[in-house]
């Protein structure tokens, strides 16, 4: 049937909205068939290639998110490192103890209760040493240092810190090794503020400063 056969106008309108539609849906088709074979060679795409392209299309933000979060964690990483926990020091402290040399070069009195100190020091029975240094009749800054080490070993912090603050008042050859576990001994008596005024106290070119700055930093 054409067109010019139809008489009745409405049948005329009906048989040309049919035609146009016919005609956008060829031209439709047309375009479609032109980009599928543009992006997948002529064929329609397939569940796995529309996953693919998906995957693709979110690949790179899947790899901004992964670079972040690994750049958090570096950071948290590092500024965990450059944390001292207070238990953390006190602990490494206490389960490395220090070892005392021996008899003070130049020493010449034979003093029964110093070396059985030294002996008892050097095996870590502390209890004993402190005892032993305690006896000694004529003590030196060395004895009394040792003495506060086996409280500080001990976990006596108080019977420690004493010592340790009337040996920073003398002439001693131990005052950068006081500082450092004079302030761990308040640390362990819960005495932040104490604590923190012996670490400020310890100065760059001093034995434990990096760890006294860690320290700091976490309390």
């Amino acid at each position: 049937m054409k067109y010019n056969d139809i008489k009745d106008s409405q049948n005329q309108d009906e048989y040309l909205a049919a035609l146009m539609k016919k005609q956008f849906d060829q031209e439709l088709k047309e375009k479609w068939a032109k980009q599928l074979k543009t992006d997948y060679g002529g064929s329609a795409p397939t569940p796995e290639i529309k996953q693919k392209t998906l995957i693709r299309k979110l690949l790179p933000f899947v790899g901004s998110i992964a670079a972040c979060l690994f750049l958090f964690f570096v950071y948290q990483n590092s500024v965990q490192s450059e944390m001292l926990n207070p238990e953390t020091a006190f602990l490494e402290e206490f389960n490395n103890p220090i070892i005392h040399p021996g008899i003070t070069k130049g020493l010449t009195e034979d003093n029964q209760a110093r070396q059985t100190g030294i002996a008892q020091f050097n095996k870590q029975n502390f209890k004993d040493a402190a005892l032993s240094f305690s006896q000694i009749e004529v003590e030196n800054t060395e004895d009394q240092f040792y003495q506060a080490m086996s409280f500080f070993y001990l976990k006596e912090s108080e019977r420690a810190i004493p010592i340790f603050e009337q040996l920073l008042t003398k002439d001693s050859n131990f005052n950068e090794e006081i500082n450092w576990f004079l302030s761990l001994a308040y640390v362990n008596k819960g005495d932040s503020a104490s604590a923190k005024k012996k670490l400020l106290g310890i100065q760059e070119t001093e034995w434990k400063f990096k760890e006294a700055r860690q320290l700091l930093e976490s309390l």
